[in-house]
């Protein structure tokens, strides 16, 4: 009833749009943009995407290499109309070549619309996005649009956004997983995975003062199996107090509930990120970074106390290593936490041609005990990235990272060996976007 009620809301706010709202851009300043009469504009896009990636087999264990080429392909076509209306669907197929059983295979197991939704800009500067849709909130640390996988991520659900005295403000309800997903009734499922899971919102972001641009969230999601109830706050700034010099700030604090009876857990965790950088005015702008992040853990599996924080819809491949082991927390730290510590070397000595180098420290946020060894650290990887936009629509990269693992990773893969070998990533990418 109240998802229902909050639904409902959300969309009666804009049951009288108006031609004087607020408006973007002008659709017809789109390079492949197609005017249909006065009041109807179409705007068709596309994407090619193609990544050879290798890696050790991420199991740090001789012999498990893995190569193979992946690729996406996008068509979205937008259409905006009477100048407050906008209507936009977007297909892709994703793939890994050599996949298909034959030649002439006609199944395509990986076409999906990734992205679908009505659009309406009504009275007071609001707008209101009805169905399935990418939604980035900051810098991704909490909600992202996960890119670099070539699936990505969106989202199903009602969005309102509005915008003022430098403000803009975001609330939203998404529907993770539905019951029962068929409009005649699905066959009998079994109980223990009948579920419904739904994701509300509230977003609101300050942007006008260049050295402090600060924002508010807070995140409810829900699992009517698990009994899952939890609540995720907290603040994110960012800024450049002086010239050359920016800073990232977040500190996020997670509680809740989930399980039933004796098997019930509170939940009581935190998250917390600082990185600031500075670029030398000089040739090539070399950059230096630096950062610090933790991830909170729980070291105590025997009460009903849950510390482990969870980063929900994050793009973790951007903070925790590129060759992505640390991509689902907490799953990929058994529940331990994680604490990176950082930095990073970037160069842009030509206009067309960018370098950046990261290496990472990691370690468990709580110390992870086995067979009464106590195990902290995870190891230690060292990045570098070439990045080459050849024009505004054709770009070319490429990455290697290297893994030194301590005992602490091997034991999270059933390995837990002192002697386990350095582990490798990399990869090479063309993709064509208009």
């Amino acid at each position: 009833m109240l998802r229902s009620a909050l639904a409902l809301s959300l969309i009666v706010v804009c049951l009288s749009p108006s031609p004087a709202a607020a408006k973007p851009a002008d659709p017809r300043d789109h390079p492949l943009a197609l005017e249909l009469g006065e009041h109807f504009v179409l705007r068709p896009s596309l994407q090619y995407r193609a990544r050879f990636l290798a890696h050790g087999g991420r199991n740090f264990a001789d012999g498990n290499s893995y190569d193979a080429v992946m690729q996406r392909a996008r068509l979205g076509l937008r259409v905006d109309m009477f100048g407050w209306a906008t209507a936009f669907v977007q297909v892709q197929d994703v793939r890994s070549w050599g996949e298909e059983t034959s030649t002439v295979d006609f199944i395509a197991n990986g076409l999906d619309v990734h992205q679908a939704y009505a659009e309406v800009r009504c009275p007071k500067g609001l707008l209101l996005r009805i169905g399935r849709q990418e939604i980035i909130l900051d810098g991704q640390r909490l909600v992202g649009n996960l890119d670099w996988l070539d699936q990505a991520r969106s989202f199903d659900g009602v969005l309102l956004q509005g915008a003022g005295a430098g403000f803009v403000g975001r609330a939203f309800w998404f529907r993770l997983r539905e019951e029962d997903p068929t409009p005649f009734g699905a066959a009998a499922q079994d109980p223990a995975e009948v579920t419904t899971q739904d994701f509300f919102g509230l977003h609101v972001r300050y942007g006008k003062l260049a050295w402090l641009r600060p924002s508010l969230l807070g995140l409810f999601d829900t699992d009517s199996r698990t009994r899952r109830r939890r609540a995720t706050f907290g603040l994110y700034a960012d800024g450049q107090p002086a010239k050359g010099l920016r800073y990232w700030f977040e500190l996020y604090g997670q509680v809740g509930t989930s399980g039933r009876d004796a098997a019930k857990q509170d939940l009581r965790a935190f998250l917390v990120a600082v990185r600031a950088q500075y670029t030398l005015p000089v040739w090539g702008k070399p950059t230096l970074a630096g950062w610090f992040e933790q991830v909170s853990g729980d070291g105590d599996r025997t009460d009903n106390i849950n510390n482990s924080f969870d980063t929900l819809f994050a793009t973790n491949h951007k903070f925790y290593g590129f060759a992505d082991y640390f991509l689902n927390i907490p799953a990929n730290t058994a529940g331990f936490g994680l604490i990176d510590i950082g930095g990073r070397f970037s160069l842009r000595p030509r206009r067309w041609l960018k370098l950046l180098v990261d290496l990472h420290h990691f370690r468990y946020a709580k110390r992870y005990t086995l067979d009464g060894e106590s195990l902290l650290i995870l190891g230690h990887e060292l990045d570098a990235v070439l990045v080459f936009p050849i024009n505004k629509v054709i770009n070319v990269q490429g990455g290697f990272a290297a893994f030194l693992p301590r005992r602490g990773v091997t034991c999270l893969h059933g390995g837990c060996r002192s002697d386990a070998p350095a582990e490798y990533w990399g990869y090479l990418m063309a993709g064509v976007t208009l």
